[in-house]
């Protein structure tokens, strides 16, 4: 059974994926925020203000890597809340939101 507009009828319909980019966005700067404070505070204590170019690139990776492991997990996290959450349809004719009870009218 195919969705269809119910103000339309039009077939061209699209599921939005706003928890998803929400969840991703918020995944990735929490991931690379904590990367970056680790690899921060793992530097070495006898120095704290001297950083290398070994600890520099150091930092970026693991910023990088948090970052890409944050993004991930929030992206899974957001496909639950819009499967839950945010259940509307958008129709790409007529710009109307509606809701799955609509749909299937």
């Amino acid at each position: 059974m195919s969705v269809k507009c119910p103000y339309c009828s039009s077939a061209n319909i699209s599921h939005p994926q706003t928890g998803t980019s929400v969840a991703s966005c918020i995944g990735a700067l929490g991931g690379a925020a904590s990367a970056i404070y680790t690899a921060v505070n793992s530097v070495s204590k006898h120095s704290p203000y001297v950083f290398t170019a070994t600890t520099i690139a150091s930092l970026i990776v693991a910023g990088l890597a948090g970052g890409l492991s944050g993004s991930a997990l929030g992206a899974q996290f957001g496909q639950e809340l819009d499967s839950t959450v945010f259940t509307s349809y958008h129709c790409n004719r007529c710009n109307q939101k509606f809701s799955p009870v609509l749909a299937l009218n």
